[in-house]
């Protein structure tokens, strides 16, 4: 289907015409025509069905169609079209999320957060042929990306992380020696489109509550609405298996601090523990976000601000640069764990 830009023409009496059209013919191709209609905007769409001819077209403005467009439309809806139901759109919804959701309680790996580490790592598990999904409880996909530095929309990354860039097909603008930028929203919606093209399945509006433990290692979710730790209510969870899971939940470490807080394990970090996040240091931190990822449990991994905030590394604002490396290190070292590259 095609729609054209409204084309004013003006008549030999100089009125001005406006018109859209959207034609789907027969045999599938798409093609393009003009029917003006004095002082309106209107759609056509040419029907696809054995009972009309190739020549008819339908008006989906049957007020302003002449007398037989009308009664071709009016013919279509009464003997041959279909109206839409609003029960089919919520079955179609619910069905389609149940089969999601169902496909997803077993998986290769689960991410939870929906940052630039967390996309970027469930990115390169896809696209190793990997089941992965990702667990947001917000209801925006991205992170900390959408609002660059102080709502600024635009943030900057650096050299090192050109190459991930350009796998994403984005590219970044010099600003000066060892730095670029790049707009803040323009980043977020393609790393998201990129990691869901290449397989990542993304959920968002759900929370993780707890961890699923096995044979003393973390192999699992446990799962709400994260409207339902909002509002506060006492609501049962559901659970997920997953061979491993990423905590990419950002400066909080949720999954890293529930671990710790309910079990008491001790962690692969220089204190045992969690050892929180530490003040601003960019170009330190920046380092440190890729050096941090990482497993700290058995079946655990950490990346991003989460890495820093488990091994007590520094904060670096809104430069992107290490988080993109630390997704990418974090799919590699979960891949060298036990999933493979096949």
């Amino acid at each position: 289907m095609i729609p054209l830009e409204p084309d004013p023409v003006s008549t030999g009496e100089g009125s001005l015409y406006r018109s859209f059209i959207i034609l789907v013919p027969p045999n599938g191709h798409n093609s393009k025509s003009r029917f003006p209609l004095l002082g309106k905007t209107a759609f056509f769409i040419l029907i696809p069905r054995p009972e009309f001819s190739s020549a008819a077209y339908a008006c989906l403005v049957p007020e302003v169609c002449s007398g037989a467009q009308k009664r071709l439309w009016q013919y279509y809806m009464i003997r041959g079209g279909k109206m839409l139901n609003e029960v089919t759109i919520s079955r179609a919804i619910i069905e389609r999320y149940m089969k999601k959701l169902t496909d997803a309680l077993e998986l290769d790996v689960a991410i939870v957060g929906g940052g630039p580490s967390g996309l970027v790592a469930g990115y390169y598990l896809a696209k190793a042929g990997k089941k992965v999904a990702l667990f947001e409880r917000k209801l925006s996909i991205g992170g900390g990306i959408w609002g660059g530095g102080m709502m600024f929309n635009e943030l900057v990354v650096q050299e090192e992380s050109k190459q991930i860039l350009s796998e994403f097909d984005i590219e970044p603008l010099y600003f000066e020696e060892g730095y670029y930028t790049l707009d803040s929203v323009y980043l977020t919606t393609t790393l998201i489109h990129k990691a869901m093209l290449a397989g990542l399945k993304v959920f968002n509006l759900i929370g993780i509550e707890d961890v699923v433990m096995k044979d003393a290692r973390v192999a699992g979710l446990v799962m709400n609405w994260g409207a339902v730790s909002t509002l506060g209510y006492h609501i049962d969870p559901l659970t997920l298996h997953a061979k491993y899971v990423l905590d990419a939940t950002g400066h909080d470490a949720d999954i890293t601090n529930v671990l710790v807080n309910k079990m008491g394990v001790r962690l692969a970090t220089e204190s045992g523990g969690i050892v929180g996040e530490k003040s601003m240091d960019a170009p330190v931190a920046e380092s440190q976000t890729v050096k941090n990822t990482g497993e700290v449990f058995p079946g655990l991994f950490v990346s991003g601000m989460a890495a820093n905030a488990v091994h007590g590394g520094y904060r670096m604002g809104p430069v992107f640069g290490g988080m993109l490396l630390s997704g990418q290190k974090a799919a590699e070292d979960i891949l060298l764990e036990g999933l493979g590259h096949g």
